[in-house]
């Protein structure tokens, strides 16, 4: 069978015996029809036999770029890093060496050497933009946001405003959004036309806006961005927190109320949700506190929320239900605080000292944990006990008024 009529077999998905016949096609003399069956292999996901092709084409040409390119993507693809290396330390030092190394370097997550590559692969070829690219986006994945943003400039200054379907003044808006220039990083998004903007670009021009105290056009930002992606989820837990800050509760509620319709298990959202519904006398916020609390029983803020209600309203005997399962290591230590002093007025003493215990450690600094630690040692008579967080109370503000 000729190298032809293999890639014909290879689209027909018919590859029985394939192997023995990328082996018979290895020492063939029509070396392009053998590039053509190597990139074939590798278009399918047969990395494996496309492997054995450039491996062999290495051979005859390891001068060539492409195939020289060809071989290390397929090392790289079978995990081969270091024969990868080793392959173009005994290479010629061009410009493709260097960003083939920057690749591997960039895999392996060493970026700072990858950048060095691309570094001087740019001294070699400092017109090629993609040069100017690759090292801009090592920049930016590395944190590196101010020489990024010098790097996507330069591309912007030389009339290139994509690369790889990458748009450039988006890179550079956050790049400055990310360095905390937030009226320069609007200024960026600003220019980017509509048609141009991402999901991503419209929610980081509305933090921008955010963070530059222009909160009307956060808002407005993320209201267009919903309408052109209502499942983009992230954008209603800010938009919520906007429009409370506004004092547009009912706004906030009914936005949050849409975001959970949608995603039901969206736990911040929940929390935020009911956290305003309570505010505005809503009890069905509980029963979201109580969902979030449900989908993650270690998720501190839900039951921080659903521990100060319950005690503030006096239903000691829910609080207690609701944390009843949860494992005492996921409770925390102001939520054992209030369980303490739930289990005081319902006077089970056994649970109120040890939850009391418990979140002593951690709380003896806070004056109402030991206000109320310390009444609960009076009301049981346990006089040592009292005596010490009197101490303790009074170092804590010399001038309280206490009941000794």
């Amino acid at each position: 069978m000729d190298i032809y009529q293999i890639i014909d077999q290879i689209h027909l998905q018919n590859l029985d015996n394939l192997d023995e016949s990328i082996d018979g096609a290895l020492f063939t003399d029509d070396h392009d029809a053998l590039f053509q069956l190597g990139d074939t292999l590798l278009q399918y996901g047969l990395n494996p036999q496309g492997l054995k092709v450039f491996a062999r084409l290495f051979e005859l040409y390891p001068d060539e770029p492409d195939v020289m390119a060809y071989y290390i993507e397929c090392l790289i693809d079978d995990n081969q890093h270091d024969k990868a290396i080793e392959v173009l330390h005994n290479t010629p030092l061009t410009v493709e060496r260097l960003m083939l190394e920057a690749d591997i370097y960039q895999q392996q997550d060493m970026l700072e050497v990858a950048i060095e590559k691309v570094k001087q692969a740019y001294m070699m070829s400092s017109e090629d933009p993609i040069i100017s690219f690759a090292l801009a986006e090592l920049y930016y994945f590395d944190g590196q946001y101010l020489p990024a943003a010098r790097s996507y400039e330069y591309l912007i200054n030389n009339g290139i405003d994509r690369v790889n379907n990458v748009n450039i003044q988006s890179r550079i808006a956050d790049c400055v959004l990310q360095s905390g220039d937030y009226e320069e990083a609007v200024e960026h998004y600003e220019k980017i036309d509509d048609k141009d903007m991402l999901s991503d670009d419209y929610f980081k021009m509305a933090i921008s806006y955010q963070k530059a105290d222009r909160i009307e056009r956060s808002i407005q930002t993320l209201q267009t961005l919903l309408d052109k992606d209502p499942d983009y989820m992230q954008a209603y837990l800010l938009l919520v927190n906007l429009l409370e800050s506004e004092r547009k509760y009912n706004d906030a509620i009914i936005v949050g109320q849409k975001g959970l319709s949608l995603n039901e298990f969206y736990k911040e959202l929940l929390v935020d949700t009911g956290r305003i519904m309570i505010k505005m006398h809503n009890e069905k916020g509980v029963e979201y506190l109580i969902q979030a609390l449900t989908i993650d029983p270690s998720y501190v803020e839900a039951s921080l929320l659903l521990a100060d209600y319950y005690r503030e309203e006096e239903a000691y005997e829910d609080l207690v239900k609701l944390f009843a399962y949860i494992d005492e290591e996921d409770l925390d230590p102001t939520v054992m605080w209030h369980l303490a002093y739930s289990y005081q007025q319902l006077e089970k003493d056994t649970e109120a000292k040890h939850f009391y215990a418990e979140s002593y450690n951690v709380l003896k600094d806070n004056a109402l944990f030991l206000t109320d630690y310390y009444n609960y040692a009076r009301e049981i008579a346990d006089v040592k006990l009292a005596e010490q967080l009197y101490a303790l109370m009074l170092q804590i503000d010399p001038n309280a008024d206490i009941d000794a």
